[in-house]
């Protein structure tokens, strides 16, 4: 079987990743070949470096995209591929006006955020990445299926770092000899990230005067400038740089090898349990939780994220990490060894590719049926102005309450 797989973006990003292991996993499977059809980006090398087929676009974050949807339908006739997989709904969006209708090729869909883009077609056979998503919207989407974030836990263990990288990257820090290192691997970017980097930059402000301990955040992204101001102020309040912040790296791993305590949610979560650390997770609307032998069986259910209630995330994150920041190494190291018992037996790629490979048949053998797929595609077209609407009041809204609140201290910056 020929499969496309199609990230949406080729910057660094747990849906990326997630695309690119997968693919590779798949790709070293009897029977399968796979080609990537991606936007050019710092993932170029990463996914030359596994031996992929790689086919480069440029850039579109928006569809239907007449040249994605053009490129894709050519490629898929060109390589006589057996079934698209396309991430995120853009792509999703112009592989169904481009192969899966003109061409009738199958097609699977992955929506690895928070929520399922509620104009995708309720027949479409889709991938999400947590049960609690799973559970509210598989009655009203018969062809959904669990695919939980993977983690190829060899690539990511303690023994894939050396010593002498990790320490490179805790003098990159600048952390003392008497200090703890706290590691985030994130985007900085809209909803899903911004609000839990924030609390945990005016946390680190709260309690920097008060316990030795640096934060480094690990990536970049289009709300930087606004993280920045948040960092600036926090690391006044501590009277010394409690936060660091290192900018997108191509390899993450020395971090999480060289980190005492983590931070995280989704697939960066659990990277940084496969390294044996104890972590802090976090979600929106002010939801913070330690992962530890009683929330296990939540996080199972509800994937490596959570919501709240909203109120005064920065003290939860900070009371959390105050916690950590206190805890004997011993009490850290058995935290630790527990996540990555919990990554090794419920997360490991090899047992997650199979069962995408799986998928990848049933999916193949039901038929791409092409009127059907043409209609499909159209309906959702008709409802992509309401979405785009939508977005663009919500964005000028939370643009203008952001400029009428004006610079906030770091003990609010969060909300």
């Amino acid at each position: 079987m020929r499969v496309l797989v199609t990230p949406h973006h080729f910057e660094i990003g747990g849906s990326q990743i997630n695309a690119l292991e997968y693919a590779e996993a798949v790709a070293n499977m009897p029977g399968f070949d796979v080609a990537v059809y991606a936007p050019d980006g710092v993932l170029v090398d990463d996914a030359r470096a596994r031996g992929l087929d790689l086919h480069l676009t440029k850039l579109n974050l928006g569809a239907p995209s007449p040249r994605r949807i053009r490129e894709m339908t050519s490629l898929v006739r060109t390589l006589d591929i057996d079934l698209v997989h396309s991430y995120e709904w853009p792509t999703t969006m112009d592989a169904m006006l481009g192969p899966n209708a003109l061409l009738g090729t199958p097609m699977l869909a992955s929506e690895n955020d928070v929520q399922v883009t509620y104009f995708l077609p309720k027949s479409l056979p889709m991938t999400v990445c947590m049960n609690s998503i799973y559970e509210e919207e598989r009655a009203q989407r018969p062809d959904l299926h669990l695919l939980e974030v993977p983690v190829d836990t060899t690539a990511f263990s303690p023994e894939s770092v050396s010593d002498e990288r990790a320490a490179a990257a805790r003098r990159e820090c600048g952390v003392g000899e008497d200090e703890l290192l706290v590691v985030v691997v994130s985007r900085i970017s809209a909803h899903l990230k911004i609000e839990g980097l924030h609390a945990l930059a005016a946390a680190a402000g709260r309690l920097g005067r008060d316990h030795r301990f640096k934060v480094a955040v690990v990536g970049d992204g289009p709300l930087r400038p606004e993280l920045e101001r948040t960092v600036a102020a926090a690391n006044a309040q501590a009277g010394r740089d409690v936060v660091v912040l290192l900018g997108e790296r191509s390899d993450p791993r020395p971090y999480y090898r060289a980190a005492d305590i983590a931070v995280g949610m989704g697939g960066s979560a659990l990277r940084a349990m496969a390294f044996g650390k104890p972590l802090l997770v976090q979600g929106q609307q002010a939801f913070w939780s330690l992962l530890d032998e009683t929330t296990q069986h939540t996080f199972f259910a509800q994937g490596w994220y959570g919501l709240a209630d909203g109120e005064d995330g920065v003290s939860r994150c900070a009371q959390l990490l105050a916690r950590l920041l206190r805890m004997s190494p011993d009490e850290r190291a058995r935290l630790g060894a527990l996540g990555r018992r919990i990554v090794r037996e419920r997360y490991s790629l090899q047992a997650r590719a199979r069962q995408l490979a799986d998928l990848y048949t049933e999916v193949h053998a039901r038929g791409g049926r092409r009127t059907a797929a043409a209609v499909r595609a159209l309906g959702t077209t008709a409802r992509l102005p309401k979405f785009y609407v939508a977005r663009t009041v919500y964005g000028w809204r939370t643009r203008h309450a952001r400029s009428a609140a004006g610079p906030q201290p770091a003990s609010v910056a969060a909300t």
